[in-house]
């Protein structure tokens, strides 16, 4: 007398969840394939090992592409920086120079200020 196990069903990979035992010759409670049971085992295993490779296939996409969106936030912060970093320069820059007329003010300020310091010196000393 054979006893052969019923394991699974293959539709979409699904496994059934307890196996039934039934012996050579009598019906199986339900549509299916009937496997020798080390044949069932060695063919349970190589799905698992499937599934697991898928799971982890996806979670290694899921991870770069988790990457790559830190990337790309990170690419976006630094070009923000920079335009910042440019944006200060240039009025920076545009703070540090004079135009003419500040020149010249700022000249004419010191004239006329040596001029009342001369002054008041010659008036001190008389």
């Amino acid at each position: 007398m054979l006893r052969i196990l019923l394991v699974f069903s293959i539709f979409s990979h699904s496994v059934i969840a307890d196996p039934v035992l039934i012996e050579s010759g009598q019906k199986a409670p339900f549509s299916g394939s009937l496997y020798p049971t080390e044949e069932a085992v060695k063919l349970k295993r190589r799905l698992l090992d499937a599934d697991i490779y898928e799971e982890l296939t996806k979670s290694y996409e899921r991870s770069i592409n988790l990457y790559k969106a830190n990337e790309t936030i990170q690419e976006n912060k630094v070009k923000v920086l920079m335009e910042q970093n440019d944006k200060l320069a240039i009025s920076l820059r545009s703070e540090r120079e004079m135009t003419g007329w500040e020149r010249f003010g700022w000249f004419a300020l010191g004239v006329v200020a040596t001029s009342v310091a001369v002054i008041g010196l010659k008036e001190a000393l008389k």
